[in-house]
């Protein structure tokens, strides 16, 4: 899922139906990911506010995040 747009509005927050929407989805077993061309560190603000089970992918795909394992 991308960020700017699409997980987020204009302040940078998270809507609470997002959120429980995703936790439904992650609770029937679907790996949530957060796309993004931004750089890790600050997709991570962005999971921070979801929940720690999103995953991530960063610098348009050349930095991912899967659990706590950061692979380049």
């Amino acid at each position: 899922m991308d960020i700017d747009g699409t997980l987020i509005d204009n302040h940078q927050n998270v809507s609470a139906l997002t959120k429980k929407t995703i936790k439904e989805l992650q609770d029937q077993g679907a790996i949530f990911y957060i796309a993004t061309g931004r750089m890790l560190s600050l997709a991570k603000l962005i999971q921070q506010k979801i929940n720690n089970d999103v995953e991530i992918i960063a610098s348009n795909g050349s930095v991912y995040q899967k659990g706590h394992h950061i692979h380049k």
